[in-house]
């Protein structure tokens, strides 16, 4: 499998993965290490460079949005501050200090770190997700951990595996296909605590806040 490693200082990075594509990059020179990675260094400008369907991309950017769009192996995407947005990969690895994330679809671990903004999570094998302040969205996925301090938090929980969700403040709804019934553990020190579907053996959902509504419900 390909591999593709891109350093920039400031600027958007862009990465469109299309057949045939090769690897080429808007700006800069394209590197070839000695294990055979492809090496872009972009300075201080905006970047769009092509590869391969399945390409396993690590992109770390200062300050940027990062972009992935198309179908990729492993991603890992860092950037100090700028927004990250990623179609579809085998496994994701995200950090932003400040900024959104947003991963359309992950077959394996989907794994996010944000200090301030949102998460967005389409479908993900397992969503493994941490944020201070901002919204949590994963709209489908097998099993999940989540911790955040401030913010709602959404789980479209499969039924599968286990859900773990620790927040200090903010509503925390967990929504379950109508045909499975979990086992529940949930908690709210200062807060109402609601479940309206069937208790079972059908996966766990464990969640545990401080102040803040807890919901599960069947849909």
């Amino acid at each position: 499998m390909a591999r593709l490693r891109i350093v920039s200082k400031s600027g958007s990075v862009r990465v469109t993965a299309e057949p045939g594509a090769g690897v080429t990059a808007s700006t800069g020179v394209v590197i070839t290490e000695a294990d055979g990675t492809f090496l872009v260094n972009a300075g201080s400008k905006s970047l769009d460079v092509r590869c391969e369907p399945g390409t396993d991309v690590v992109v770390g950017t200062l300050s940027g949005s990062i972009r992935c769009h198309g179908t990729f192996g492993v991603v890992r995407a860092v950037t100090k501050s700028g927004k990250i947005e990623i179609d579809d990969a085998t496994s994701v690895d995200a950090r932003t200090g400040s900024g959104s994330v947003e991963v359309i679809a992950c077959t394996g671990e989907c794994r996010v770190v944000v200090t301030s903004g949102s998460i967005k999570i389409g479908r993900a094998g397992r969503a493994s997700l941490a944020g201070v302040s901002g919204t949590v969205r994963v709209d489908d996925t097998d099993a999940a951990d989540v911790k955040s301090v401030s913010g709602r938090i959404t789980v479209g929980y499969a039924g599968t595996g286990r859900v773990a969700i620790r927040s200090v403040s903010g509503t925390v709804d967990v929504e379950v296909p109508p045909d499975r019934a979990p086992a529940t553990r949930l908690m709210s020190i200062s807060g109402r605590v609601r479940r309206d579907c069937p208790e079972g053996s059908d996966g766990e959902i464990d969640v545990k806040t401080v102040s803040g509504t807890i919901r599960v419900t069947c849909k």
